[in-house]
């Protein structure tokens, strides 16, 4: 329907009208006529019927059968009788005008019959083709017989057919007459419109040359005129909007020429900051790459328990230092999209105590709990970067710690769901600090944005961290949200994606299996962890709060002859006569005692309480030094023990390592010294260059099989030596590694453009080392295998 012209619908709606209105006249009039002709055919056959009542009875009563007939044969001059009966009182025929008739018509005899034996009078009878009038015929009150007289309506019917007709063809003329009319009317409404159609399709194709129809009518002259002046405005606002066009266009080419100028100057300057993050970021990497090597050298020395803590805090401190200088270049990457992560061997646990070692100081001077509660079906060996999730936890317990006056910050680790290849984890930070409105939690995760601008003057920060913790999640396949409440603490996570790699059932020592430990501790955290551990070593742990329900356990072990093996105690809860109170209750003198605390000097505790066997639990609590704690005062730590713990190692052996000759070309003697131990350790026969014509010189003497190669170098550059050496086709393949404190956007795309493999930034980790060196493990073996065959054949 709306797709119809106008005109289409005046037409269509006018016909229709006159359609309702000529059938519902037709029908009344059909249905008027109908009614009218029947109640005459009924008037006429009664009529007919008590026209003859009299001379019947008359006869009937003589029982003058003869005269009756007679009487009958009299209604033969009615064309519409069809047959005439009359029968005596026990309901036989006695005359009749047809016979042969009545016999032939039998079935629609009967019933008419019945009804007329049953009326009391003369009456009328309507079939489908036939009308019948009769009824008893009484001489004094008495019937003597019954009168049948059937008429034929089939003249009735050819009249009511004739009418029909005839209202039909009237119908149809009116119709045609009708829509002649409405074309007619449509016409003189639509000619009007689609003249003004034309006119404003003129106008609007920009036509100044504009002829106006004449108007026909006052309604459509209206029109025509309001047109005219609607054209003549239109005129003069086109002409005004071409001369502040020219106008415009002026002024856009002299903002354009100021806008090139000014984004030429941002251009420049962003050129001069993106130079100078590169220098900065080279200058701060190359003496960070010799503290982090240095210190990841000394670990894998021999050290004792406090030394290579010291060491731990010493490299996770400085590599949080390198953090911070990320989280600068970070953003830059976020912002252009250049952002990636690692993908290297992982201890999940590992990673979250190594940030809590890093905070414990800031956490020990605000009296906080910390500690991290691990899912034991989190598997111990995984791929993923650990340097972004240390990152990721950084921020968030940092910011906990900030925002917690007293109480605790907890880290939970645990799976959301887990295939046979990759495992979904989720790390959650709760805290007891202030809690953060619901109606600020939308600005948490957007670049330089805080809570509001108190918090700010007072807490400090940027705004980055959790902006950049938010693409870094979503980098590793997860994603970071927080809930909270004004009061009542808030609790971060994140979730992330990771590979699993190897075998990850933990194996610890048969010397812990069964023994029995009391642990006195009062802190809910330390407690959780401690809960958490301990039934990994299958020990039995028994957990009081109080001195008097530590004596009192201490007592029934020893009456039910189930010795307490070692007892573990909070440095805090206990008071200088604590372990005599303990001797008292059966505490036996051999029973290694382990003190819960911050302090990480464990000769001082035995010295100050004189007792054999003790150690510490220092706080933060970590598997690691819980495991290694009980078996050193079970005396059971051996090299063999300590191994048993499932923890990634940072020297990953290489097959054959001994007959790969590797070159390092650096500039800086540390960090060339630092690649060369970590590599050596690794067993790889290694030597040294200063920069890039010594490390030329190197290669046409001796046969390497891969070159990690500085980028910034006097002399000649390693970008230099790379296209100098891939031109001698017998070094094409040789896998050469840029070892560079470049960790700008595009310094990788430079790398590899001039040549080099793959990409390596400042400060080197042994495991980036190791996992470059498997990478291309199959290309060195090619490579060997090439240069043996070309060799005997020579």
């Amino acid at each position: 329907m709306t797709l119809l012209s106008i005109r289409d619908k005046l037409v269509l709606f006018s016909s229709a009208i006159i359609f309702l209105v000529a059938i519902t006249i037709t029908i009344a009039s059909y249905l008027n006529e109908r009614k009218e002709s029947l109640e005459a055919y009924q008037h006429e056959a009664n009529r007919v019927a008590r026209m003859i009542e009299a001379p019947l009875i008359e006869e009937i009563s003589k029982d003058n059968i003869s005269e009756v007939i007679k009487q009958l044969q009299n209604l033969k001059v009615n064309p519409d009788i069809q047959d005439t009966v009359i029968l005596n009182t026990q309901g036989q025929i006695i005359a009749e005008l047809s016979p042969s008739y009545n016999q032939q018509n039998e079935q629609f005899f009967k019933p008419f019959m019945e009804q007329l034996l049953k009326s009391t009078g003369l009456n009328t009878f309507v079939g489908e083709r036939l009308m019948v009038a009769g009824g008893p015929l009484k001489n004094d009150g008495k019937t003597i017989g019954y009168l049948y007289i059937q008429f034929s309506l089939d003249k009735h019917y050819q009249r009511l057919r004739t009418t029909l007709f005839s209202n039909l063809f009237i119908l149809g003329v009116c119709l045609s007459i009708g829509l002649i009319l409405a074309r007619i009317l449509s016409n003189h409404f639509t000619n009007p419109i689609i003249d003004l159609i034309r006119l404003t399709n003129n106008i609007s194709s920009g036509n100044k040359d504009v002829t106006f129809p004449k108007p026909t009518n006052k309604e459509f002259g209206i029109l025509n005129q309001s047109l005219k002046i609607m054209f003549r405005n239109l005129q003069q606002t086109n002409t005004q909007l071409e001369e502040a066009t020219i106008e415009l266009d002026k002024k856009v080419k002299d903002r354009t020429k100021e806008l090139e100028k000014a984004m030429s100057i941002a251009e420049e300057a962003n050129l001069a900051k993106s130079r100078f993050l590169a220098n900065v970021s080279h200058e701060i990497r190359t003496p960070m790459n010799g503290l982090i090597g240095t210190a990841s050298l000394l670990k894998n020395t021999q050290l004792d328990h406090e030394q290579r803590q010291y060491v731990e805090i010493m490299q996770l401190s400085a590599e949080s230092l390198l953090n911070l200088i990320n989280d600068i270049l970070d953003l830059s990457k976020i912002e252009s999209g250049k952002l990636e992560v690692e993908e290297i061997p992982l201890n999940i646990r590992q990673v979250a105590e190594e940030v809590m070692d890093l905070l414990v100081y800031r956490v020990k001077d605000k009296n906080l709990s910390l500690g991290c509660v691990v899912d034991k079906n989190i598997p111990e060996k995984l791929l993923g970067d650990p340097s972004r999730i240390r990152q990721i936890l950084l921020n968030l317990v940092g910011n906990a710690i900030k925002f917690t006056q007293q109480g605790f910050i907890k880290i939970t680790i645990s799976t959301l769901s887990e295939s046979a290849d990759n495992v979904m984890i989720k790390l959650n930070v709760e805290d007891s600090g202030m809690g953060i409105p619901t109606n600020k939690l939308d600005r948490l995760f957007k670049a330089f944005s805080q809570v509001d601008a108190s918090t700010t003057r007072h807490f400090g920060g940027t705004g980055l961290g959790l902006a950049i913790s938010k693409k870094l999640a979503e980098l590793m396949g997860g994603e970071i949200g927080v809930e909270s409440e004004m009061g009542a603490g808030s609790s971060f996570w994140f979730t992330l994606s990771c590979k699993k790699e190897g075998e990850n059932v933990a194996s610890y020592s048969q010397a812990l299996k069964n023994k029995r430990l009391l642990v006195l501790e009062d802190d809910v955290v330390n407690l959780e962890v401690l809960k958490n551990i301990l039934p990994k070593f299958e020990c039995n742990a028994i957990f009081t709060k109080k001195q008097e329900l530590t004596f009192s356990a201490l007592k029934q072990a020893y009456d039910t002859q189930a010795p307490i093996d070692i007892l573990i105690v909070n440095q805090k809860m206990i008071n200088p006569d604590f372990f005599a109170q303990a001797r008292n209750n059966y505490l036996a003198a051999q029973t290694p005692i382990i003190f819960i605390t911050y302090e990480s000097n464990a000769t001082y505790f035995k010295e100050y309480f004189s007792l054999e066997k003790s150690d510490i639990f220092q706080i933060p609590l970590k598997e690691a030094e819980i495991y290694h704690s009980l078996l050193r005062v079970l005396g059971e730590e051996t090299a063999a023990s300590a191994a048993k713990l499932s923890t990634p190692t940072e020297i990953i052996p290489f097959e054959n390592a001994k007959d790969i000759q590797i070159l390092v070309v650096d500039d800086n003697l540390i960090s060339q010294q630092v690649s060369i131990k970590i590599l050596q350790q690794m067993g790889f026969t290694v030597h040294g260059a200063n920069n890039g014509k010594e490390a030329l010189e190197a290669i046409h003497i001796l046969q390497f099989d891969i070159v990690f190669m500085d980028c910034q170098m006097p002399e000649m550059d390693g970008y230099e030596a790379t296209r100098i050496l891939r031109q001698d086709s017998s070094k094409a393949n040789i896998p050469i590694i840029a070892l560079t404190a470049n960790a700008m956007k595009g310094d990788k795309e430079a790398c590899i453009n001039a040549g080099m493999t793959d990409y390596i930034t400042k400060p080197i980790k042994a495991a980036s080392l190791a996992k470059i060196l498997h990478k291309y493990a199959d290309l060195i073996k090619a490579n060997k295998a090439t240069s043996s065959q070309q060799s005997a054949k020579g």
